[in-house]
Protein backbone atom coordinates (compact mmCIF):
# COMPACT_ATOMS: atom_id res chain seq x y z
CA UNK A 1 0.00 0.00 0.00
CA UNK A 2 1.17 3.77 -1.16
CA UNK A 3 2.02 5.72 1.37
CA UNK A 4 -1.29 8.40 0.12
CA UNK A 5 -3.33 5.46 1.49
CA UNK A 6 -1.62 4.90 4.51
CA UNK A 7 -2.59 8.88 5.25
CA UNK A 8 -6.01 8.60 4.00
CA UNK A 9 -7.05 5.44 5.97
CA UNK A 10 -5.08 6.90 9.21
CA UNK A 11 -7.52 10.45 8.62
CA UNK A 12 -10.40 8.18 8.32
CA UNK A 13 -9.59 6.50 11.75
CA UNK A 14 -9.47 9.92 13.71
CA UNK A 15 -12.35 10.73 11.94
CA UNK A 16 -14.50 7.31 13.01
CA UNK A 17 -12.78 8.15 16.58
CA UNK A 18 -14.07 11.72 16.68
CA UNK A 19 -17.48 11.28 15.86
CA UNK A 20 -17.37 8.35 18.80
CA UNK A 21 -16.05 10.37 21.19
CA UNK A 22 -18.62 13.46 20.20
CA UNK A 23 -21.47 11.02 20.18
CA UNK A 24 -20.51 9.83 23.64
CA UNK A 25 -20.21 12.96 25.52
CA UNK A 26 -23.22 14.64 23.41
CA UNK A 27 -21.49 17.05 21.62
CA UNK A 28 -22.82 18.34 18.09
CA UNK A 29 -19.69 18.63 15.68
CA UNK A 30 -21.42 20.32 12.90
CA UNK A 31 -22.39 23.30 15.75
CA UNK A 32 -18.88 22.85 17.07
CA UNK A 33 -17.66 23.93 13.58
CA UNK A 34 -19.74 26.47 12.87
CA UNK A 35 -19.03 28.01 16.54
CA UNK A 36 -15.06 27.83 15.50
CA UNK A 37 -14.96 28.95 12.35
CA UNK A 38 -17.32 31.95 13.88
CA UNK A 39 -13.87 32.62 16.54
CA UNK A 40 -11.65 32.09 14.10
CA UNK A 41 -12.85 34.69 11.31
CA UNK A 42 -13.14 37.56 14.51
CA UNK A 43 -9.58 36.48 15.69
CA UNK A 44 -8.16 35.88 11.77
CA UNK A 45 -10.24 38.28 9.81
CA UNK A 46 -9.76 38.04 6.14
CA UNK A 47 -8.41 41.46 4.84
CA UNK A 48 -10.60 42.22 1.88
Amino acid sequence: MDTRQNIKEEMADVLFYLVQLADSLDVDLEEEVYKKLEKNNVKYPVSK
